[in-house]
């Protein structure tokens, strides 16, 4: 699982493949984990986000929550995970600071996307050489 997997589910406004995309991901995660709280949480949060406008949302909030949600369950993110979301609120910050508002959702998509075709297409890719191989064997 990827970040850019989590952000087209937080984009889609699911918040139960965030929640398990955030534990599959975790350097640690606590055996007495009370998942569907845990769950609970992240979709509330990633509801409020998916239904913010440009505007209202913020990704230091929305990371501030998450980091919040992922401290009291005790689980520990993974550090390439967390920073993709750290270069996230670095190009907010820049975004603001040269004006207008930024709609993650319309322009981080379409990317987030194209990111994920190519990582797919170098799956098949493998998995064909795999078979193929297993094939003249």
């Amino acid at each position: 699982m990827t970040f850019a997997e989590f952000f087209l589910a937080m984009a889609s406004d699911d918040g139960r493949r965030c929640a398990r995309i955030t534990v599959e991901t975790a350097t640690f995660v606590p055996r007495d984990l009370d998942y569907p709280a845990f769950e609970g949480e992240v979709c509330r949060l990633v509801t409020r986000a998916a239904g913010a406008s440009v505007e209202e949302f913020s990704v230091a909030s929305f990371v501030g929550g998450l980091f919040d949600i992922q401290r009291r369950h005790r689980i520990v993110g993974a550090s390439a995970f967390v920073m993709a979301i750290v270069a996230l609120l670095v190009f907010e910050g820049t975004a603001k600071s040269v004006g207008g508002a930024v709609d993650f959702g319309s322009e981080a998509v379409p990317f987030v996307m194209h990111a994920l075709g190519e990582r797919m297409e170098a799956g098949r890719a493998v998995a064909l050489a795999v078979v193929q191989a297993a094939l003249t064997d």
